[in-house]
């Protein structure tokens, strides 16, 4: 066996085993025996950025992709290994290389979308986390970012839609079911609102934040009792937190619970 197919054989066996100093070393043997090995350059590239050597792992796979210009996969790591470096236009331009070669491609849509909604265009993230939803419709991660997307611009019925599909196909999704209930209290869904926050709470609850979002539900529902429970239960997961302290306090004092409420406003400001 020649140098370059024994360097390669055992850089692949040392990247599979999770020895990642070994197989860089292998691997850049053999990227150095044959430049133009795409194999090589690919796998090398694997092996740096397991050890977040995200430049050097950048220089690999651009050259994976200077000798095979249409590897889906090696744009696709080349933009990770650009977003680590914070350079966000090539990564954006390795991302969009990937989705112009394999457009039934989900992973590279996703990708394009968490870009675009990270740099602020979430009129573009919304196509794209729209596209790449349709290509994969039971995935809850992709309708749980087009959801993301859609609040962002203030589209908070169409960002409810898809956070309930998220929920559907997941429901333990946590977070889908917190944003629902933001997105519906946008809408001044009050109860529906309620309800969300109500079953993020069974997945999560030690958020001390969900209990105070339900308490300022139930307020506008006009359920001191029930709001004042929900106060005290976020002050008890977050004593320091002021904001429920006061709200607690004029729940209390509606209820006509004076001493109780003169207590929480004392604790509010000090």
């Amino acid at each position: 066996m020649d140098g370059f197919s024994s360097n390669l054989e055992r850089g692949d066996r040392s990247l599979r085993e999770g020895r990642y100093a070994e197989a860089e070393s292998a691997l850049s043997a053999a990227a150095a025996a044959d430049p133009r090995s795409v194999k090589a350059h690919f796998k090398l590239g694997i092996a740096l950025e397991r050890q977040r050597k995200w430049a050097a792992a950048e220089t690999a796979f651009r050259e994976a992709v200077r000798w095979k210009g249409d590897h889906t996969l090696a744009w696709l790591r080349l933009a990770a290994a650009c977003r680590r470096q914070g350079k966000d236009a090539d990564e954006e331009h390795a991302i969009r290389e990937a989705v112009r070669l394999a457009p039934g491609n989900a992973e590279a849509r996703h990708n394009l979308a968490v870009t675009l909604a990270r740099r602020g265009q979430l009129g573009e993230a919304v196509v794209a986390y729209a596209e790449a939803a349709g290509l994969a419709p039971r995935n809850a991660v992709l309708h749980h970012g087009l959801g993301l997307a859609l609040a962002g611009l203030g589209r908070y019925e169409e960002a409810a839609a898809a956070f309930r599909e998220a929920i559907h196909l997941d429901p333990r999704r946590a977070r889908a079911r917190v944003h629902l209930g933001d997105a519906l209290k946008r809408q001044r869904k009050w109860a529906e609102a309620a309800a969300a926050y109500r079953h993020a709470l069974e997945l999560q609850p030690e958020r001390s934040e969900l209990h105070g979002r339900l308490g300022l539900m139930l307020e506008r529902l006009r359920r001191p009792g029930e709001a004042a429970t929900a106060y005290a239960r976020a002050i008890r997961l977050d004593p320091d937190n002021g904001f429920w302290v006061g709200h607690l306090g004029m729940v209390l004092e509606r209820q006509g619970r004076f001493p109780e409420a003169e207590a929480a406003f004392r604790q509010s400001v000090l």
